[in-house]
Protein backbone atom coordinates (compact mmCIF):
# COMPACT_ATOMS: atom_id res chain seq x y z
CA UNK A 1 0.00 0.00 0.00
CA UNK A 2 1.05 3.39 -0.97
CA UNK A 3 2.44 5.03 2.16
CA UNK A 4 0.42 8.52 2.19
CA UNK A 5 -2.66 6.00 1.55
CA UNK A 6 -1.42 3.96 4.66
CA UNK A 7 -1.21 7.31 6.46
CA UNK A 8 -4.76 8.44 5.22
CA UNK A 9 -6.25 5.35 6.39
CA UNK A 10 -4.98 5.04 9.38
CA UNK A 11 -5.83 8.75 10.33
CA UNK A 12 -9.45 7.82 9.10
CA UNK A 13 -9.24 4.91 11.42
CA UNK A 14 -8.75 7.00 14.35
CA UNK A 15 -11.39 10.08 13.83
CA UNK A 16 -14.04 7.25 13.33
CA UNK A 17 -13.28 5.74 16.43
CA UNK A 18 -13.97 8.71 18.15
CA UNK A 19 -17.33 9.95 16.69
CA UNK A 20 -20.58 10.43 19.13
CA UNK A 21 -22.36 7.78 17.23
CA UNK A 22 -19.98 5.43 18.56
CA UNK A 23 -21.47 6.95 22.34
CA UNK A 24 -25.26 4.93 23.50
CA UNK A 25 -27.28 8.10 23.27
CA UNK A 26 -29.80 8.30 26.34
CA UNK A 27 -32.79 10.81 26.30
CA UNK A 28 -35.04 12.47 28.66
CA UNK A 29 -37.86 14.78 28.54
CA UNK A 30 -39.21 17.32 31.40
CA UNK A 31 -42.55 16.80 30.00
CA UNK A 32 -44.44 14.06 31.57
CA UNK A 33 -47.21 13.96 29.17
CA UNK A 34 -44.86 14.13 25.78
CA UNK A 35 -45.58 10.46 24.61
CA UNK A 36 -49.61 11.62 24.58
CA UNK A 37 -48.67 14.40 21.67
CA UNK A 38 -47.32 14.08 18.34
CA UNK A 39 -43.83 15.33 19.57
CA UNK A 40 -42.83 11.46 20.17
CA UNK A 41 -42.30 10.97 16.39
CA UNK A 42 -39.51 13.75 17.02
CA UNK A 43 -37.82 11.17 19.09
CA UNK A 44 -37.15 9.05 16.22
CA UNK A 45 -35.47 12.27 14.30
CA UNK A 46 -32.50 12.63 16.57
CA UNK A 47 -29.37 11.87 15.10
CA UNK A 48 -27.18 10.03 16.50
CA UNK A 49 -29.93 7.72 17.07
CA UNK A 50 -31.36 7.70 20.55
CA UNK A 51 -30.34 4.39 21.49
CA UNK A 52 -31.86 4.85 25.66
CA UNK A 53 -35.27 6.41 26.97
CA UNK A 54 -34.96 7.34 30.43
CA UNK A 55 -37.99 7.84 32.68
CA UNK A 56 -38.55 9.45 35.97
CA UNK A 57 -39.99 7.54 38.22
CA UNK A 58 -42.56 10.19 38.72
CA UNK A 59 -43.43 9.61 35.64
CA UNK A 60 -43.88 6.19 36.30
CA UNK A 61 -45.75 6.60 39.47
CA UNK A 62 -48.50 9.30 37.97
CA UNK A 63 -49.16 8.21 34.15
CA UNK A 64 -52.38 6.09 33.75
CA UNK A 65 -51.61 2.25 32.96
CA UNK A 66 -52.95 2.36 29.52
CA UNK A 67 -51.20 5.29 28.37
CA UNK A 68 -47.60 3.90 30.01
CA UNK A 69 -48.59 0.40 28.09
CA UNK A 70 -49.02 2.64 24.61
CA UNK A 71 -45.62 4.57 25.46
CA UNK A 72 -43.57 1.33 26.14
CA UNK A 73 -45.05 0.23 23.01
CA UNK A 74 -43.75 3.05 21.13
CA UNK A 75 -40.13 2.58 22.22
CA UNK A 76 -39.91 -1.03 21.52
CA UNK A 77 -41.27 -0.84 18.65
CA UNK A 78 -38.43 1.57 17.79
CA UNK A 79 -35.69 -0.06 19.26
CA UNK A 80 -35.09 2.31 21.93
CA UNK A 81 -34.66 0.91 25.36
CA UNK A 82 -36.23 2.21 28.94
CA UNK A 83 -34.03 3.36 31.79
CA UNK A 84 -35.56 4.03 35.12
CA UNK A 85 -34.20 6.28 37.80
CA UNK A 86 -34.66 5.94 41.14
CA UNK A 87 -33.46 6.67 44.16
CA UNK A 88 -32.53 3.40 45.71
CA UNK A 89 -32.37 4.36 49.93
CA UNK A 90 -35.73 4.30 51.58
CA UNK A 91 -36.54 7.39 54.14
CA UNK A 92 -38.16 7.57 57.60
CA UNK A 93 -41.43 9.26 57.38
CA UNK A 94 -40.63 12.90 58.76
CA UNK A 95 -37.19 10.95 59.76
CA UNK A 96 -34.11 10.32 58.61
CA UNK A 97 -33.95 10.81 54.71
CA UNK A 98 -37.24 12.41 54.27
CA UNK A 99 -37.33 14.34 51.32
CA UNK A 100 -33.79 13.93 50.59
CA UNK A 101 -32.47 12.65 47.55
CA UNK A 102 -31.71 9.59 46.58
CA UNK A 103 -34.62 8.73 49.20
CA UNK A 104 -37.75 7.07 49.22
CA UNK A 105 -41.11 5.52 51.03
CA UNK A 106 -40.36 1.86 51.37
CA UNK A 107 -43.12 0.57 49.35
CA UNK A 108 -41.70 2.35 46.35
CA UNK A 109 -39.55 0.10 44.70
CA UNK A 110 -42.01 -2.54 44.27
CA UNK A 111 -44.48 -0.24 43.71
CA UNK A 112 -42.27 1.10 40.34
CA UNK A 113 -41.62 -2.40 39.16
CA UNK A 114 -45.07 -3.59 38.95
CA UNK A 115 -46.22 -0.38 37.71
CA UNK A 116 -44.12 -1.24 34.68
CA UNK A 117 -44.60 -4.69 34.57
CA UNK A 118 -48.41 -4.68 34.48
CA UNK A 119 -48.22 -2.18 31.89
CA UNK A 120 -46.23 -4.64 29.67
CA UNK A 121 -43.07 -2.71 30.11
CA UNK A 122 -39.64 -4.12 30.28
CA UNK A 123 -36.68 -2.19 31.83
CA UNK A 124 -33.50 -2.41 30.69
CA UNK A 125 -31.98 -0.05 32.84
CA UNK A 126 -32.23 1.00 36.36
CA UNK A 127 -30.00 4.38 37.02
CA UNK A 128 -29.41 5.16 40.99
CA UNK A 129 -29.66 8.62 41.70
CA UNK A 130 -26.87 9.93 44.11
CA UNK A 131 -27.58 8.32 46.68
CA UNK A 132 -23.52 7.54 47.61
CA UNK A 133 -23.24 11.78 47.59
CA UNK A 134 -26.11 12.29 49.70
CA UNK A 135 -26.15 9.86 52.46
CA UNK A 136 -22.50 9.89 53.08
CA UNK A 137 -20.83 13.12 51.53
CA UNK A 138 -22.90 15.77 51.67
CA UNK A 139 -22.87 18.06 54.50
CA UNK A 140 -25.79 19.80 54.26
CA UNK A 141 -28.30 16.60 54.41
CA UNK A 142 -26.28 15.53 57.60
CA UNK A 143 -27.13 11.77 57.04
CA UNK A 144 -23.66 10.10 57.33
CA UNK A 145 -24.38 6.83 56.72
CA UNK A 146 -21.48 4.32 56.50
CA UNK A 147 -20.57 3.28 52.88
CA UNK A 148 -20.98 -0.25 53.76
CA UNK A 149 -24.17 0.37 55.16
CA UNK A 150 -25.74 2.80 52.54
CA UNK A 151 -23.99 -0.12 49.60
CA UNK A 152 -26.45 -2.70 51.77
CA UNK A 153 -29.25 -0.64 52.15
CA UNK A 154 -29.20 0.04 48.30
CA UNK A 155 -28.56 -3.68 47.03
CA UNK A 156 -31.59 -4.43 49.08
CA UNK A 157 -33.50 -2.15 47.98
CA UNK A 158 -32.99 -2.59 44.26
CA UNK A 159 -32.73 -6.02 44.38
CA UNK A 160 -36.70 -6.13 44.54
CA UNK A 161 -36.32 -5.80 40.74
CA UNK A 162 -35.17 -8.52 40.29
CA UNK A 163 -38.23 -10.83 40.36
CA UNK A 164 -40.05 -8.57 38.17
CA UNK A 165 -36.95 -7.92 35.95
CA UNK A 166 -33.50 -9.80 36.50
CA UNK A 167 -31.97 -9.12 33.02
CA UNK A 168 -31.58 -5.19 34.28
CA UNK A 169 -28.39 -3.59 33.63
CA UNK A 170 -28.17 -0.99 37.03
CA UNK A 171 -25.94 1.79 37.23
CA UNK A 172 -25.06 5.18 39.38
CA UNK A 173 -25.67 8.90 38.52
CA UNK A 174 -23.15 10.55 41.03
CA UNK A 175 -21.10 13.85 41.09
CA UNK A 176 -18.13 12.17 40.32
CA UNK A 177 -15.75 15.62 40.27
CA UNK A 178 -16.72 16.33 44.30
CA UNK A 179 -16.39 12.55 44.95
CA UNK A 180 -12.97 12.73 43.63
CA UNK A 181 -12.11 15.85 45.47
CA UNK A 182 -13.33 14.15 48.73
CA UNK A 183 -11.46 10.65 48.89
CA UNK A 184 -10.01 9.95 45.05
CA UNK A 185 -12.72 7.52 44.26
CA UNK A 186 -12.16 5.22 47.22
CA UNK A 187 -15.66 5.25 48.61
CA UNK A 188 -17.25 5.02 45.24
CA UNK A 189 -14.87 1.83 44.87
CA UNK A 190 -16.11 0.31 48.15
CA UNK A 191 -19.73 1.02 47.57
CA UNK A 192 -19.29 -0.69 44.13
CA UNK A 193 -17.39 -3.63 45.96
CA UNK A 194 -19.91 -4.20 48.90
CA UNK A 195 -23.28 -3.78 46.85
CA UNK A 196 -21.80 -6.20 43.92
CA UNK A 197 -21.63 -8.92 46.68
CA UNK A 198 -25.06 -8.23 48.30
CA UNK A 199 -27.04 -7.99 45.23
CA UNK A 200 -28.10 -10.13 42.30
CA UNK A 201 -27.03 -7.37 39.97
CA UNK A 202 -23.97 -5.92 39.59
CA UNK A 203 -23.07 -2.25 39.19
CA UNK A 204 -22.38 -2.17 35.15
CA UNK A 205 -22.38 1.74 34.52
CA UNK A 206 -21.65 4.67 35.85
CA UNK A 207 -23.24 8.44 34.90
CA UNK A 208 -21.37 11.57 35.61
CA UNK A 209 -23.61 14.48 36.79
CA UNK A 210 -20.75 16.85 36.11
CA UNK A 211 -20.28 19.93 38.25
CA UNK A 212 -18.97 22.64 35.03
CA UNK A 213 -16.32 24.27 35.92
CA UNK A 214 -14.57 22.50 37.57
CA UNK A 215 -11.32 20.22 36.68
CA UNK A 216 -13.31 18.45 34.50
CA UNK A 217 -10.91 16.95 31.92
CA UNK A 218 -8.35 15.98 34.93
CA UNK A 219 -11.51 14.57 36.94
CA UNK A 220 -12.83 12.68 34.02
CA UNK A 221 -9.60 11.23 32.76
CA UNK A 222 -9.38 9.63 35.72
CA UNK A 223 -12.89 8.59 36.05
CA UNK A 224 -12.33 7.10 32.94
CA UNK A 225 -9.16 4.91 34.23
CA UNK A 226 -11.25 4.18 37.30
CA UNK A 227 -14.39 2.86 35.14
CA UNK A 228 -12.19 1.20 32.61
CA UNK A 229 -10.73 -0.86 36.04
CA UNK A 230 -13.71 -1.69 37.30
CA UNK A 231 -15.13 -2.97 33.65
CA UNK A 232 -17.96 -0.55 34.24
CA UNK A 233 -19.17 1.63 31.30
CA UNK A 234 -18.66 5.32 31.51
CA UNK A 235 -21.05 7.96 30.98
CA UNK A 236 -21.51 12.22 31.18
CA UNK A 237 -24.43 13.90 31.76
CA UNK A 238 -24.64 16.91 28.85
CA UNK A 239 -26.51 19.42 30.20
CA UNK A 240 -26.36 23.34 32.64
CA UNK A 241 -26.52 22.95 36.68
CA UNK A 242 -28.29 26.38 36.14
CA UNK A 243 -32.10 27.23 36.86
CA UNK A 244 -31.99 29.31 33.84
CA UNK A 245 -34.74 29.87 30.89
CA UNK A 246 -34.98 27.86 28.45
CA UNK A 247 -32.86 29.80 26.28
CA UNK A 248 -30.00 30.81 28.69
CA UNK A 249 -30.12 27.10 29.78
CA UNK A 250 -29.94 25.37 26.20
CA UNK A 251 -26.89 28.18 25.29
CA UNK A 252 -25.03 27.35 28.65
CA UNK A 253 -25.25 23.29 28.30
CA UNK A 254 -23.78 24.63 24.50
CA UNK A 255 -21.17 25.89 26.03
CA UNK A 256 -20.11 22.98 28.13
CA UNK A 257 -20.95 20.60 25.62
CA UNK A 258 -18.34 22.48 23.41
CA UNK A 259 -15.39 23.31 26.29
CA UNK A 260 -15.75 18.88 27.13
CA UNK A 261 -15.16 17.79 23.22
CA UNK A 262 -12.56 20.27 22.70
CA UNK A 263 -10.72 19.18 25.75
CA UNK A 264 -9.70 16.62 23.28
CA UNK A 265 -10.89 13.66 25.75
CA UNK A 266 -12.17 10.69 24.55
CA UNK A 267 -16.22 10.38 23.90
CA UNK A 268 -17.89 8.45 26.84
CA UNK A 269 -19.74 5.56 26.20
CA UNK A 270 -22.93 6.40 27.00
CA UNK A 271 -24.05 10.59 26.30
CA UNK A 272 -27.22 11.54 28.39
CA UNK A 273 -28.89 14.70 27.24
CA UNK A 274 -30.32 15.68 30.94
CA UNK A 275 -32.25 18.11 32.96
CA UNK A 276 -33.63 17.86 35.81
CA UNK A 277 -35.02 21.65 36.12
CA UNK A 278 -38.19 23.01 34.86
CA UNK A 279 -36.47 23.84 31.27
CA UNK A 280 -36.22 23.73 28.46
CA UNK A 281 -39.88 22.56 27.94
CA UNK A 282 -39.30 21.08 24.36
CA UNK A 283 -37.10 17.43 23.80
CA UNK A 284 -37.30 16.18 21.12
CA UNK A 285 -37.59 18.75 18.61
CA UNK A 286 -33.43 18.70 16.17
CA UNK A 287 -33.96 21.74 14.33
CA UNK A 288 -35.20 24.45 17.28
CA UNK A 289 -32.40 25.47 19.09
CA UNK A 290 -35.00 25.59 22.69
CA UNK A 291 -35.19 21.69 22.24
CA UNK A 292 -32.77 19.31 24.17
CA UNK A 293 -33.39 17.07 21.27
CA UNK A 294 -30.82 19.34 19.02
CA UNK A 295 -28.32 18.83 21.54
CA UNK A 296 -26.42 15.37 20.54
CA UNK A 297 -26.28 16.44 16.66
CA UNK A 298 -24.68 20.00 17.80
CA UNK A 299 -22.14 17.24 19.71
CA UNK A 300 -21.48 15.43 16.56
CA UNK A 301 -21.06 18.40 14.69
CA UNK A 302 -18.02 19.45 17.38
CA UNK A 303 -16.50 16.53 17.47
CA UNK A 304 -16.07 16.28 13.35
CA UNK A 305 -14.58 19.71 13.35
Amino acid sequence: MNIKLKLLTISVLLYAGNVSADSDIWMTSQNPKIFYSKEKFQLLKIKPKVRVFKFYYQVIQRTPRVQLKKTFEFLRNNNIEIAIEVPGLTWKEHGVGYAVEGFGPDFFQKDIAKRVKDAGGEIDYLAIDEDLWYAHYDTKSKINFSIDDIAKKVSSNISQYHDFFPNAKVGLIEPISQIYMKDKFNGLNEFITVFNKNSPYSISFIHYDVLWGSDVKKIYNKFVNFSKQRDIRYGVIFNDNSKASAKNWMDNARRNIKDFVNTGNVMPEDIIYQSWNNTPYMSFYTKNRDSLGSLPEYTQLLIQK
